[in-house]
């Protein structure tokens, strides 16, 4: 039996320094023994039993190995400890499995050994070993390199991820090398990095390499561009610029004036636009259409007539002028989302009506079409590349106006709504589409608080009681409960609902700190529960967990997004704004709906837990 027990040892002893990719010195450093001692355990030598000594020194050496280097989760995950936040609990269960027959020990440590650079799957698991082995703080980083210490909270948290190629990204990189170079830990870095002592002594080399290894693992996702465009949304505001130009510096009056019917070359499309825009604006047309698939630096490369487009199109939608747009999106979702980030101010509005088109651009010719129906078209056909002399034609005449409106329609015909766009005025349709909307694959939804399907309706009249409603206010309300537990109903028939949401402090809901949100119904509307009525919801959620095993419940440590929820409905994405000025989107693009997949679904597999623990965690707030 004993001998039996130390063959176990050996191989799962193996297995853990293969996870940790660590040497027996590293273990006996933090042991307090010998490495020897180790070395005699991984080769069989010595026969041990569990309560020895030295397996007890092994146990804490693992233990605080793991710990400074981040690897508790997966030591966790491997002895199926559910208390990483006990010491005692989680060392008692190493030690059980040390000595267990685990028969998957070997092709575990095999391939754990084979994909070393694996250890930190994410940005923020790097980030968070790093600070931890310096003994930073979220503050004290901020405060370095001027940035909210509740940013860097995030990052590490694993809730958001740094922005590609940002300056931001090397300001950390080079605040964190620089202190582990004066702490001297480069040794500590060698090992989490998988690169040899030496190379952390080529001062030149080790900052270039430490700045791709903390970013790198994220690079082929497209979660950064979701996130860009999320927090475009969170912090939008309508606000005025600051610096706004006079009309009369925009419109040159002889565009108003000019009869030129060709323009040539980059200027000359500018002109011609500034004219049609100009044209729309004093006419006070009721839409325009607009199309180009040609490279957009002729509106991006000239700061001045960025500032120029934005101000025409901005005076547009503030004329009610509807702008119908066919967006041209043949590339991965990364680019289309960066392109798409800068319209936000203008979906804000609701006068955006966003398409995109099933056929592939041609990759010979750029074409554009800018029409106001029955008033004025701005076309141009010319071989790609050769835009800077090419031709742009101003049309105002009937029979080109016909022509080029019936092509633009033809084009439409292969053409599918990017997005519906809701505002405040839309609640009512935004809510009945949203939750009457079916799919067997279920829903995902990233939620500030816990989902108002799962409130008791005595526990809802409650809490309506507390405050002012009109008559419309509460039958919107009531709505919307009963279309959210349809919702989750339909997705419970087809077996799979997931809710990623961050959970108060329980001190927090005490002190009536914790609110139903209802901003989505009326601006400002927030109704701060009491404790009973707190925990009235969660017992309402528990009993949903227990009765429906394809229910997951994910608690994030902390929200990503303050202002932004997403709900995931097969494959339609609803992007929500929860504070004013409210907006949803209602994606159905599937290369968009598929990132936002992505995007969730890391969340989902970096935060997920057992429902033992989640049952635990929300029994919690009912004492």
């Amino acid at each position: 039996m004993h001998e039996n027990s130390n063959s176990n040892l050996q191989k799962n002893l193996k297995t853990v320094i293969g996870i940790m990719g660590c040497t027996n010195t590293d273990i006996a450093a933090y042991a307090g023994c010998s490495a020897s001692n180790i070395s005699r355990i991984r080769s069989g030598s010595r026969t041990y039993s569990k309560d020895s000594k030295t397996v007890k020194c092994l146990v804490t050496g693992i233990y605080e190995y793991a710990s400074a280097y981040g690897y508790l989760d997966r030591i966790c995950s491997l002895i199926d400890c559910k208390r990483k936040d006990s010491v005692k609990d989680m060392q008692s269960a190493l030690a059980h499995w040390l000595f267990k027959n685990n028969i998957y020990s070997d092709s575990i440590s095999y391939e754990t050994i084979n994909h070393k650079l694996a250890r930190f799957r994410f940005f923020g698991e790097k980030l968070n070993a790093i600070m931890d082995m310096l003994e930073l703080s979220n503050v004290k980083l901020g405060k370095a390199i001027s940035i909210d210490p509740s940013y860097i909270s995030r990052l590490r948290n694993g809730v958001r991820t740094p922005k590609r190629n940002h300056a931001l990204n090397e300001d950390i990189a080079q605040y964190l090398i620089d202190r582990i170079i004066e702490q001297n830990k480069q040794k500590q870095l060698s090992r989490m990095m998988n690169v040899s002592f030496a190379a952390t002594n080529d001062e030149a080399y080790i900052k270039n390499a430490f700045l791709k290894w903390l970013t790198d693992s994220d690079s082929k996702s497209n979660e950064s561009a979701v996130e860009n465009f999320l927090e475009n949304i969170d912090r939008f505001t309508p606000a005025i610029p600051k610096i706004l130009p006079e009309m009369n510096d925009i419109i040159d009056s002889f565009l108003l004036d000019d009869k030129s019917d060709e323009y040539i070359g980059i200027k000359g499309l500018q002109s011609a636009v500034v004219r049609f825009l100009s044209n729309v604006i004093s006419k006070k047309a009721e839409e325009i259409w607009l199309y180009s698939d040609q490279d957009m630096v002729w509106i991006t490369e000239n700061r001045e007539y960025l500032l120029a487009w934005t101000f025409l199109l901005g005076a547009c939608v503030k004329h009610r002028i509807k702008i119908k747009i066919i967006h041209t999106i043949d590339r991965d979702a990364d680019e289309m989302i960066s392109g798409l980030e800068s319209w936000i101010p203008l979906y804000m509005s609701g006068m955006i009506e966003p398409y995109y088109c099933r056929k592939r651009s041609d990759l010979r010719f750029s074409h554009s079409l800018f029409i106001c129906p029955k008033t004025v078209c701005v076309e141009s056909y010319n071989v790609k590349g050769s835009e800077n002399t090419g031709i742009y034609r101003y049309h105002e005449d009937e029979m080109h106006l016909m022509v080029y409106q019936d092509q633009f329609d033809s084009l439409l015909s292969y053409c599918e709504p990017l997005m519906k766009i809701y505002t405040q005025s839309d609640l009512a349709k935004y809510i009945f589409y949203t939750d009457s909307m079916f799919s067997k694959s279920g829903i995902i939804t990233m939620l500030n608080s816990l989902s108002i399907a799962f409130m008791p309706n005595e526990t809802l009249d409650s809490m309506l009681k507390k405050v002012q409603l009109t008559d419309e206010e509460k039958e919107n309300i009531y709505a919307f409960h009963s279309n959210r537990k349809n919702l989750y109903n339909n997705a419970f028939r087809a077996g799979k609902a997931s809710d990623i949401i961050p959970l108060p402090k329980p001190a927090d809901v005490e002190e009536g700190k914790v609110s139903l949100n209802l901003e989505n119904i009326r601006s400002g509307l927030r109704i701060p529960y009491t404790k009973e009525e707190y925990m009235s919801h969660v017992r309402s959620v528990l009993d949903a967990l227990r009765t429906n095993t394809g229910y997951n419940f994910i608690n994030l440590p902390e929200m990503p997004f303050l202002n932004v929820q997403i709900i995931l409905n097969g494959d339609i994405v609803t992007v929500a704004k929860s504070n004013t000025p409210q907006i949803a989107f209602v994606i159905s693009n599937p290369f968009l709906t598929q990132a936002f997949k992505d995007y969730t679904k890391k969340l989902l597999d970096k935060y997920y837990q057992g429902r033992s623990d989640i049952e635990q965690k929300l029994s919690e707030y009912l004492v």
